[in-house]
């Protein structure tokens, strides 16, 4: 309803709150419809954001809106972020695609 009422310019879900991966990606695909700006929020964990990464690039919003890059040290920081993954994601540039399969990080 928000979307088809156009109450914001760019929707930002986060799978991990918003009802999963499926859920997300319909609002991603509504925003396209109803020409809509969509970035996800990706202020949870590591795992969040590699859900929200993908998302993000499988959307095609990828070349048209930056993915939030949460990190605010001193606070938050990608030690804390992505302390449940095997490799953190990098410290400078954009984060790119996973090239594993699953929610890896690259």
């Amino acid at each position: 309803m928000m979307i088809e009422r156009r109450c914001y310019h760019i929707f930002q879900p986060d799978a991990t709150f918003t009802g999963g991966i499926d859920q997300t990606f319909e609002v991603a695909r509504l925003c396209r419809k109803h020409g809509l700006l969509y970035s996800p929020h990706t202020w949870t964990n590591g795992i969040g954001f590699a859900i929200n990464l993908q998302l993000m690039a499988a959307s095609g919003f990828a070349d048209e809106k930056e993915l939030e890059y949460p990190i605010s040290p001193p606070g938050w920081v990608l030690e804390a972020r992505d302390g449940i993954l095997k490799k953190l994601f990098p410290r400078q540039g954009n984060p790119s695609d996973p090239n594993q399969p699953g929610l890896a990080s690259p």
